[in-house]
């Protein structure tokens, strides 16, 4: 006889220390590093040497791993040495809207909680190389959008399955002819278990999926992304993704205009600090620096956007960072999600609470695998005393799984309830779970006025 424990999450309108919930994936294209890395392989990190120990260093093969190295960086930088961080390596010359919908994707989750089930992936990144020349095809490379659509299919598939996870794109090699105010919208997007990623830390086309996903495996169930109590991100310069670099044996077009960045360079006879910006002239396509600086083609820095710009972005669905008025630093956004504001689901925030309390029912009834069920006899139904009890133990009380949360200002409120028909008709309990969620706060409005008495 099958036994199936099936959930389904059912999306509606509406008008601190890592742990479990904090496990982390991320997948980049990548090239094998003999005999110590191979890819479509998961390996478990606990700090950036981990993935240095395989052969995968800034200094190895910056065409292809690269980025991989960039990212895990920037994990660590967030999440600090210790965090769990599974990572694989998927071929360059494979297309994520292929890969997400393949077995080397899907055993990357599975394999991840197959040791140990508190070590399952809660939240995946997927990030791409180092782009060398820029685009204005579209707004994204084509790969990008399908694989959009291809990671939330593979999302309800692998859900029904007990495998529930969000993901975090890389928005790379953005449009070199877009802007805030003219690229796409994901709010037109069904994809609420994704988020398009389209800043970057480095202005090399890339963005910070690795950063992300470290404040993420940091912060509690339910904790905004962009909570500005949390303090800045740790970067110092943010790009959006429509620049590429230009490293020194690089040629400079005549005419292009090149932004300095991460030191100084000399170019013509001239020393240019970071931030400065110059346009190349005849006879001088190429530059030197004396230390770590490098040109970018292309930048648009985040600290130049307009207000206007900021709140397109925003209202487009796009995870980014940007500067809040009165603080240094940058902070992100919020954890929007590939889907229309008025969506529950809008925000990876309300996604992680979702799957957690997903992994949890299934747990919970995992638990009763095998169990009698004790029936009324006089209706037929499941004894009112046994699903009170059970309801209970899931609901109410410093073990439930709702109390702590509650307690902690991840959710407002919570419960789950036992339905189902009569036992005689069909003996496998059913069951329900809502959720209250809090509201994070986003855009505020107010006014200022002289009034003659207060």
């Amino acid at each position: 006889m099958e036994h199936v424990i099936s959930i389904t999450a059912v999306d509606t309108t509406l008008g601190t220390p890592q742990d479990n919930i904090g496990i982390m994936g991320l997948i980049s294209k990548a090239v094998a590093v003999a005999p110590t890395f191979a890819l479509d392989t998961p390996y478990l990190l606990t700090q950036l040497s981990d993935l240095e120990a395989l052969g995968i260093t800034a200094a190895y093969d910056a065409a292809n791993n690269l980025a991989f190295h960039q990212q895990v960086s920037e994990f660590y930088t967030e999440a600090g040495t210790g965090a769990l961080l599974w990572v694989q390596g998927c071929s360059t010359a494979t297309a994520y809207a292929e890969y997400v919908t393949g077995s080397a994707f899907y055993n990357f989750i599975q394999y991840s909680g197959t040791a140990d089930p508190d070590n399952l992936i809660r939240m995946v990144g997927l990030c791409y190389n180092v782009p060398a020349t820029q685009q204005s095809a579209a707004d994204f490379p084509a790969d990008v959008s399908a694989t959009i659509t291809a990671l939330q299919t593979t999302y309800a598939s692998m859900y029904q399955d007990g495998f529930p996870w969000s993901a975090i794109l890389d928005g790379y090699n953005m449009s070199s002819t877009v802007n805030p105010a003219t690229v796409g919208s994901m709010a037109t997007n069904t994809a609420f278990a994704v988020s398009l990623c389209v800043t970057s830390t480095l202005g090399n086309g890339v963005s910070q999926v690795g950063m992300a996903l470290g404040r993420y495996a940091r912060i509690a169930l339910g904790r905004g992304i962009g909570n500005a109590a949390d303090g800045a991100v740790s970067q110092v310069t943010a790009f959006l993704t429509n620049s590429i670099i230009i490293p020194t044996t690089g040629t400079l077009v005549v005419g292009s205009t090149y932004y300095v960045s991460n030191g100084t360079v000399l170019y013509n006879g001239v020393t240019y600090q970071t931030g400065k910006t110059f346009v190349a002239v005849m006879g001088f396509t190429s530059y030197t620096t004396a230390d770590t600086g490098y040109l970018i083609l292309g930048a648009t820095p985040v600290q130049n956007l307009t207000p206007a710009y900021v709140k397109q972005l925003g209202q487009k669905q796009y995870l980014f960072v940007t500067q809040l008025k009165g603080k240094s630093g940058f902070y992100w956004n919020d954890g929007a999600t590939c889907i229309s504001q008025t969506e529950a689901f809008a925000f990876q925030e309300y996604n992680r609470i979702v799957n957690d309390a997903t992994l949890a029912a299934l747990n919970f009834w995992t638990n009763e695998h095998g169990d009698d069920l004790p029936t009324d006899v006089a209706t037929g139904d499941l004894d009112p005393v046994w699903v009170n009890t059970k309801q209970n133990e899931f609901n109410i009380g410093s073990n439930s799984y709702f109390g702590p949360l509650v307690s902690a200002g991840s959710i407002v409120a919570g419960q789950m309830l036992i339905t189902g028909p009569g036992f005689a008709t069909n003996p496998n309990p059913q069951f329900s779970i809502s959720i209250v969620r809090k509201s994070i706060i986003g855009n505020i409005t107010g006014t200022v006025q002289y009034v003659s008495t207060l």
